[in-house]
């Protein structure tokens, strides 16, 4: 997003007032999204929302979802919920980066107790 443009446009401004007025299933996004002039959409690969066993993937969106079985249902489950991740939406691509992750968080935690 282009932070100086939307502060000349006030385009935060338009959609507050847009929130205010109307419904809106995800109210920040859209409001921002339909308070806009010029709208410039990327291709899917930089916000796969799901699909994640696409080899042409640059970013993947963990958000909220609609799941169908065993019954209708929406998901909200973050990339950090490994378990769930992997249990809920069978997704074992990102494995290695989510090994990562738990080293340098425990990295980051042991640091933490030193410092005290």
């Amino acid at each position: 997003m282009n932070m100086k443009k939307m502060k000349e446009t006030g385009l935060l401004e338009k959609a507050r007032e847009k929130i205010k007025t109307k419904k809106m299933l995800f109210a920040d996004q859209d409001a921002i999204f339909r308070s806009t002039t010029k709208k410039k959409l990327l291709p899917r690969i930089y916000n796969e929302q799901s699909k994640f066993n696409k080899e042409d993937t640059v970013i993947c969106h963990f958000c909220k979802r609609l799941m169908y079985r065993p019954y209708p249902h929406t998901e909200n489950i973050k990339q950090w919920h490994i378990d769930k991740v992997h249990s809920v939406y069978k997704c074992h691509v990102f494995d290695s980066d989510l090994e990562e992750y738990l080293e340098l968080k425990k990295k980051f935690e042991q640091k933490k107790l030193i410092a005290k």
